[in-house]
């Protein structure tokens, strides 16, 4: 009886053990079948790319009979790769450049064989070939900025000519954008080698090169605008115009115009470039779960709150010092962003902002109101280079004089601009309110201050405050279109917070605190200072 049972145990567990042998062999043979099938694509490698950091981060050193500092090593270089595929993502070039350089390690993997096949994979001198709508702006980008360094996208711009305004064809209105059309004839001449480039060849460290930035943009950055990151402009949209998907069903007709002929909102990219707004229509997001990914994604570095539908909107500050404000629905109608740059000009002289006739009068007026402590607010529209043009002036105030900033957002980050000068920065955190940080600013030894963008109301009482307390003087930026507007617009403010009772009261107070108001416009790219405002108050009412 017990030799029987043994028996059929024994029976048993040959079967299992044949047969899971056997599915194993199966899956290897499935397996091989799909591999040798499959198409080598960038979404291939983008898949190989994904498992690649996967098995990385789940590596094991535990077995390789390591020597302690070596199982240092180990460990610290895992840490270091989790911690650089977090921050790639929020603007660090740095950890950037090292995913890239892990992506080209796996790319130049022997059983890829990509030096005998990658133009297949990326056919850079077959335009017609090129599958995805951002490949031909991508690479020429490329080619500028391997040619003329951190200025290859001013002269691409340039040659471009991507701010030249036409009618469009359609609409009959006037507009600037680079079309795909454009881009098409763009990149054809630099292939016949009749742009400033030259005769073009593309070696193989090149297209691996544009094949890694490709996978790495797609899988852990931001996209299309992963590489309009690291180039001199002032802002990056995304999001902000075309239908979003989902609210319209495309291919009916209203109106007598034919939905299907109307972009979707993920293949809008909007950029400000010399001050000029610029519909870039060469790139897109391809998909609505790519614009989703990078608005979910792109916020997150030392973010306060998670985006979500009841807190549908971010505000944050960027590993590299941009400004990044993400919206989504139901707050707004579709997932957008606004990344506002501010290293397109670190630290201009204010002579080399002002070139207009009568530009040397501008500037010596302001150096002398600065150096006469005047309570100095910079006005004018967005895009008008207030925020440029106040960082500029900064170097007019003496240095020995230390330098306070109270902000919402670091924006201004002067200490780039002056890394020899005494500032200090504050903004408000979730446990720190402005007020708490303009009170703290008075034991800082600090002699000039300045509020930054005056926005809201409690910014208002905080000029008014740094301008008569515990400061010689105040700079600050403001939206006002003409002076009587900035007065009565910050007197408001007053009231609203309860400062003053009567408007009167408010307008004389802040009559008081503002003595010189320059005001820059920007018309079509072209910005300069429309007027120079002395304010005086008077006791006539």
């Amino acid at each position: 009886m017990l030799i029987n049972l043994l028996i059929i145990i024994g029976l048993i567990a040959l079967f299992v053990y044949v047969a899971t042998r056997y599915m194993n062999s199966l899956d290897e043979e499935d397996n091989d079948f799909v591999e040798e099938e499959r198409e080598l694509d960038i979404a291939y490698f983008e898949e190989e790319t994904k498992n690649f950091f996967a098995n990385k981060l789940k590596e094991r050193y535990d077995d390789l009979n390591l020597s302690r500092d070596e199982l240092k090593k180990k460990n610290r270089q895992k840490a270091q790769l989790r911690t650089d595929l977090k921050n790639a993502r929020y603007g660090d070039f740095e950890a950037k450049r090292r995913i890239k350089n892990y992506i080209k390690d796996l790319l130049g993997q022997a059983k890829y064989d990509l030096e005998e096949n990658i133009d297949e994979v990326l056919p850079l001198t077959k335009p017609d070939r090129l599958k995805r709508v951002n490949d031909k702006f991508e690479i020429t980008l490329y080619l500028y900025m391997q040619k003329y360094g951190k200025d290859g996208f001013d002269k691409m711009a340039e040659e471009l000519d991507i701010k030249r305004s036409f009618i469009d064809p359609v609409t009959g209105d006037s507009r600037q954008a680079l079309t795909k059309d454009m881009m098409d004839t763009a990149y054809d001449l630099i292939l016949r080698g009749e742009s400033s480039l030259g005769k073009v060849s593309f070696s193989f460290n090149d297209k691996l090169e544009i094949l890694a930035q490709k996978i790495f943009e797609h899988i852990y950055s931001s996209g299309p605008v992963d590489m309009l990151r690291e180039v001199g402009i002032d802002e990056i949209d995304a999001g902000v115009s075309g239908i979003p998907e989902g609210s319209i069903q495309r291919g009916i007709m209203e109106n007598e115009i034919q939905l299907g002929d109307l972009p979707y909102s993920y293949e809008s990219i909007w950029i400000v470039y010399q001050g000029v707004n610029i519909q870039l229509e060469c790139l897109s997001f391809e998909t609505q779960d790519e614009l989703i990914r990078v608005c979910n994604n792109i916020y997150r570095y030392n973010a306060s709150h998670v985006l979500n539908q009841e807190d549908a909107f971010i505000l944050n500050t960027m590993i590299d010092g941009s400004r990044l404000l993400v919206c989504r629905p139901p707050f707004s109608d579709s997932y957008c962003f606004f990344l506002r740059k501010f290293d397109s000009a670190p630290g201009v002289h204010p002579r080399e902002l002002i070139k207009e006739e009568n530009a040397a009068f501008v500037t010596c007026l302001m150096r002398w109101f600065i150096k006469g402590r005047r309570n100095t607010v910079i006005t004018g529209d967005q895009g008008t280079g207030k925020s440029t043009f106040l960082k500029g002036v900064v170097r007019y105030i003496e240095s020995f004089f230390n330098i306070r900033l109270q902000e919402m957002q670091f924006e201004l980050n002067l200490r780039r601009a002056y890394p020899n000068r005494n500032i200090v920065t504050f903004q408000e955190t979730t446990g720190v309110s402005a007020q708490e940080g303009l009170n703290i600013q008075k034991k800082t030894n600090g002699a000039v201050n300045i509020v930054g963008e005056v926005a809201t109301a409690i910014q208002t009482s905080h000029v008014v405050q740094s301008s008569k307390v515990a400061s010689l003087f105040a700079l600050w930026s403001h939206h006002g279109k003409t002076a009587v507007d900035t007065v009565n617009a910050m007197a408001d403010n007053l009231l609203q917070i309860g400062l003053y009772k009567e408007k009167i009261d408010a307008v004389r107070a802040m009559a008081n605190v503002i003595n010189i108001d320059c005001h820059l416009v920007n018309v079509r790219g072209h910005r300069y200072v429309e007027r120079i405002t002395e304010i005086i108050p008077t006791e006539n009412r």
